[in-house]
């Protein structure tokens, strides 16, 4: 394995977890007694921001040479 998959492996972990997360949350957003469009909003846009980040990292696979401070701002950018 290259050191892209070793990185992407480890970002694709960190987008499972966000996403195991969000659809944790997710009957809490949509209770009818306490629901309100914002709620729904930042859901909507969170769990697609995380996938389109996910899959845009794909591209990252042009990078010959990797170091910690581009791995650091590469994994910073799901923090």
């Amino acid at each position: 394995m290259t050191i892209f998959e070793h990185i992407q492996a480890f970002v694709s972990i960190l987008a499972g977890l966000a996403v195991a997360r969000l659809l944790h949350a997710l009957p809490f957003v949509f209770l009818k007694e306490r629901r309100f469009w914002i709620h729904s909003l930042i859901f909507i846009y969170t769990i697609s921001n995380v996938i389109a980040i996910w899959w845009g990292t794909m591209s990252q696979m042009l990078v010959e040479q990797w170091n910690i401070l581009k791995f650091s701002i590469y994994i910073f950018i799901f923090s």
